[in-house]
């Protein structure tokens, strides 16, 4: 098996959907792409050479879960990291 590329972590993203808000929890629920109302996941450049993966909600511009590193590399596994450790997705790349 060849070494994973930054463009297959983040393809394995999935989408995601608030499930429940209460106090200060929010639990997330990974959703099919047909789905309407979810958040997909974004890359970000910001000032000073970071990046950022969030899920974001491009009709109003609402995002959860972000996660930053000075790396896309870095922080894309950070995100796939996090989707696998909630039972979003399975590790494909093992």
């Amino acid at each position: 098996m060849k070494k994973p590329t930054f463009e297959d972590y983040f393809r394995a993203l999935p989408y995601l959907v608030i499930e429940k808000e209460y106090d200060n929890e929010i639990e997330y629920k990974a959703v099919d792409e047909k789905d309407y109302y979810r958040y997909s996941p974004v890359l970000h450049k910001y000032a000073d050479f970071e990046w950022g993966v969030c899920w974001e909600d491009v009709e109003s511009s609402d995002y959860i879960k972000e996660f930053r590193s000075f790396s896309m590399m870095d922080v894309v596994k950070k995100a796939y990291n996090w989707c696998i450790k909630k039972g979003f997705i399975k590790d494909k790349f093992k």
